[in-house]
């Protein structure tokens, strides 16, 4: 038996009451609103985590990984340009961070 990964949800992002200050406090520090310290800091996740679950780990959901989840030759290329590095930037400069382009196909 094959393991699942773990997994995202995008609709979090598109809804209220949540949006990606919500995403980022939830999952990057684990700091829930309403709170100023951690729960469960041992259950934070990496930038590169975050970044997986939201790409190549629903792809593997959709049962697609051939065809998506990833930038390679011959894959769809669903991906969105932001106005810094997410992977280096501080904390709330990634909750501020924008998105200048999104491309699909």
């Amino acid at each position: 038996m094959s393991s699942i990964p773990p997994l995202e949800r995008t609709v979090h992002l598109i809804f209220p009451p949540f949006g990606k200050r919500d995403v980022q406090c939830s999952a990057l520090k684990r700091i829930p609103r309403g709170r100023q310290v951690p729960l469960h800091p041992q259950e934070c996740i990496s930038r590169e985590q975050a970044l997986r679950r939201y790409t190549i780990n629903n792809a593997f959901l959709l049962l697609d990984e051939a065809n998506r989840g990833s930038l390679k030759v011959g894959k769809l290329a669903d991906f969105c340009i932001v106005g810094r590095d997410f992977l280096t930037c501080s904390q709330d400069e990634l909750a501020e961070t924008q998105v200048i382009a999104t491309y699909l196909g």
